[in-house]
């Protein structure tokens, strides 16, 4: 992650958390002191709509950085879960059978998991350069259940999901506890 981004991810957070701090906590604001001087805020509104539009500014911000990094891995590190998962079922299943068409095929790196349709999942194997192997239909309870595993993998494991995630999350949330809460 570049400097900017985790930058933009601070600020993003800060403004975030302070404008929930203030709607959880109920301030009330009458004078701020700044620089050993005390001023008195005639209009507590226009620091309350001040800080809503540096919200609004880091937010977009935060975006347009996060949109502008090449690769954030999050995709690619829960396809790499949930293929494991898919592999270790397919190793056993085609241990139990020893035998696929005939041939003894058994699962290596190799194999490849793949979507027909959304409720339909299957692994494959290229055993020669144009030729195709269709090995095992993956039933869907396995497939959700690896899903699912593979996101909590994902969010335990690694910090793809607390570094570029959370804070979208924290700043989607507080227009959420201000206006409909």
């Amino acid at each position: 992650m570049n400097n900017d981004l985790l930058r933009q991810r601070r600020n993003l957070i800060l403004i975030s958390g302070a404008l929930i701090i203030y709607d959880f906590a109920e301030i009330s604001i009458a004078k701020i002191s700044l620089l050993g001087t005390d001023l008195l805020v005639g209009k507590p509104e226009a620091l309350f709509l001040a800080a809503w539009l540096l919200w609004f500014y880091f937010f977009l911000r935060y975006y347009q950085y996060l949109k502008a990094e090449s690769n954030l891995g999050i995709g690619s590190s829960c396809k790499f879960f949930f293929d494991q998962y898919a592999k270790e079922y397919a190793a056993k299943a085609l241990t139990a059978n020893k035998t696929i068409g005939g041939a003894g095929v058994l699962p290596n790196p190799e194999f490849e998991v793949y979507k027909e349709s959304i409720f339909k999942w299957k692994l494959r194997k290229n055993l020669f350069p144009d030729e195709e192997c269709h090995l095992l239909d993956l039933p869907f309870r396995y497939v959700s259940c690896w899903f699912l595993k593979s996101l909590i993998k994902l969010i335990i494991l690694t910090p793809k999901v607390t570094d570029h995630v959370i804070p979208i999350l924290i700043a989607i949330s507080v227009p959420l506890i201000k206006f409909i809460i």
